[in-house]
């Protein structure tokens, strides 16, 4: 039976070389570990396998990645740093510089004057028909005059009643006020 569990460490060793790492102390005392962020944590090790170690404390079995563990700790359990991790750490600086320059170019685009839209003329709604409805005013209005319709209503230059229909240019006084543009 001590055979076949030799034999499938040392099998286990061929296909995943972290997965046969044991921490050299004894299994079986406690020992106190540092994590990269400062934090440490407490138990008793009972073994490393797809890169996690697995930590039994007084709150239970705790999977901790290795590549959360200091450098000491990973000395003092004897567990070697995935060298994945080191190229990981390499390409995280180089997208953390490609994040900055971005920032500066977006920032940089920002600071200049957008292009200013091209302004666009709006023609004035005409009536829908058989032409009885088109009717052009009389006077071009002047800017800020007033259309009074055929039903008395006053629109500004900006309504979009403003030159339809039956109706004359006209001055602030005249009819009543549309109730869409307040003529």
């Amino acid at each position: 039976m001590k055979h076949l569990s030799l034999l499938l460490v040392a099998a286990l060793a061929a296909h995943c070389p972290l997965a046969a790492q044991q921490p050299t102390e004894a299994k079986r005392e406690p020992v106190k570990l540092s994590l990269v962020g400062g934090d440490s944590i407490t138990g008793t090790v009972s073994g490393v396998k797809d890169g996690e170690l697995s930590l039994i404390t007084d709150y239970g079995v705790i999977r901790v990645p290795v590549y959360r563990l200091t450098d000491d700790s990973r000395k003092k359990l004897g567990v070697a740093a995935d060298a994945n991790v080191a190229q990981l750490e390499k390409r995280i600086a180089e997208l953390e510089a490609l994040v900055e320059r971005l920032r500066a170019e977006n920032a940089q685009l920002r600071r200049q004057a957008p292009p200013s839209p091209t302004p666009t003329q709006v023609q004035p709604l005409t009536g829908g028909g058989g032409g009885t409805n088109k009717v052009t005013p009389s006077q071009p209005a002047q800017a800020g005059g007033y259309w009074i319709s055929s039903t008395g209503k006053r629109h500004n230059s900006r309504c979009r009643f403003y030159g339809t229909g039956n109706g004359h240019s006209g001055s602030a006084s005249e009819g009543t006020a549309c109730k869409v543009c307040g003529g």
